[in-house]
């Protein structure tokens, strides 16, 4: 009897051990990294404690590596995924492309008083000797003309402004850009004389160093004018040599103050240029110290330039810069493998003349404000922009300026 009591007992402690386990609940399954797991033992107070809260593979180095979860997180829920039109900045392990990029810019340059035609030619007969019927005649061509102001000069202060073409940031790039500006000087030129308009492309590069707070640069002008004959050149502008320094880099909000100088020297031709009063212009040297920054928030950021251009011949006028742009993030995707950003821009630019400001000077600047406004479509290490400008204070440099900038940053 003893024996039974004891074979019953043992039976009972049998079958009573597997229902109280499946009475316990079992932790749920949660997705995370590569491979399911179960959540937290931690989290369930009836499991014993484990020094690991998760366990989960690397499928590309197949070395086991845990991870901390966050026990406020419900169960069954992943971590939110990326939107593509977040307002995240990169940090500074990306290609400076994926910050914001350069300005467009719209100086044309400096103008000066000519002597052209404005009018068609007519012939005169003048006597240079006998008398009645055996004089002699000479027919001579005689050709209307006058002094007029707001001509270009090619090859003085092209391509060479701090702003234009250029970013706050130390950045390594190589760019190009084209510009055309129509109708120069429409507004003060006799309507005798034929429109005058303007080409300009732009090549350079910029290298960084200094764990990339530090940065100097070229960059080259090709200035091509266009209208009649007394206008028309052709020429290579003059070589600009830029330095920067950025004193405030942030890496992970991509605010930036940063100055620096450029100095544009004579290397380049001058055109066939003469000035009302018989001269030629002074080909100076160009010295602009120059600051800047750059501001962004979640989906905007402020760029700002300040420089003035000093001449070393006190012919040519001195001039103070101010610039200021604002562009928006419409679409931002630092991963994708094709197009990583798009953003429309918008700018201000405030030039002002610190002397030579008289229009009746041989060679002269007036003050200008002009407004730019296009877009720039970012790809993973290349960046292309487009936009016009258009001068808001007269009289007028120039009608409109169509603009189109490619930089590949390396």
């Amino acid at each position: 009897m003893r024996f039974y009591a004891l074979l019953g007992l043992s039976l009972a402690m049998l079958t009573a051990v597997p229902t109280a386990w499946a009475q316990q609940e079992d932790p749920p399954v949660v997705l995370t990294g590569t491979r399911m797991f179960r959540q937290s033992p931690a989290a369930y107070p009836n499991f014993p404690a484990s020094p690991y809260s998760s366990h989960t593979v690397d499928p590309i180095a197949m070395v086991d590596t845990y991870a901390k979860i966050d026990p406020t997180m419900p169960p069954n829920q992943l971590p939110p995924a990326s939107d593509q039109f977040a307002g995240a900045t990169e940090t500074g392990t990306q290609p400076g492309g994926q910050f914001n990029p350069a300005m467009f810019g719209d100086l044309i340059g400096i103008s000066g008083r000519r002597i052209v035609s404005v009018g068609p030619p007519t012939f005169i007969d003048v006597p240079v000797g006998g008398q009645g019927n055996t004089q002699t005649y000479n027919r001579v061509r005689v050709v209307p003309t006058a002094s007029v102001r707001g001509i270009p000069l090619p090859g003085y202060y092209n391509g060479f402004k701090a702003a234009d073409n250029e970013n706050v940031r130390p950045v390594d790039r190589i760019y190009f850009g084209y510009n055309y500006y129509s109708n120069i000087a429409r507004s003060v030129l006799p309507a005798s004389i034929p429109d005058i308009n303007q080409s300009q492309q732009i090549m350079g590069f910029e290298k960084t160093f200094l764990n990339g707070d530090a940065s100097i640069g070229m960059r080259l002008p090709f200035t091509q004018i266009n209208g009649f004959s007394e206008v028309e050149d052709h020429v290579i502008g003059d070589l600009s040599f830029r330095s920067k320094f950025a004193w405030i880099n942030d890496r992970q909000t991509g605010n930036v103050f940063s100055t620096g100088l450029m100095v544009t020297v004579p290397t380049g031709g001058t055109g066939d240029v003469i000035l009302e009063d018989g001269t030629v212009p002074t080909h100076s040297t160009l010295i602009q110290p120059w600051g800047g920054f750059i501001y962004n928030l979640p989906r905007v950021y402020f760029q700002g330039f300040s420089s003035v251009v000093i001449p070393t011949s006190s012919r040519d006028p001195t001039i103070l810069f101010n610039s200021i742009s604002a562009g928006y993030w419409l679409y931002r995707s630092p991963q994708d493998r094709l197009i990583t950003g798009f953003i429309p821009t918008v700018e201000l630019h405030l030039n002002t003349p610190l002397n030579h400001r008289n229009p009746n000077d041989v060679i002269s600047f007036q003050d200008q404000f002009n407004i730019t406004s296009g877009a720039y479509i970012l790809f993973p290490r290349m960046v292309f922009g487009a936009a016009v400008c258009v001068p808001v204070m007269g009289p007028r440099a120039y009608d409109i300026e169509g603009m189109a900038s490619l930089s590949f940053n390396f």
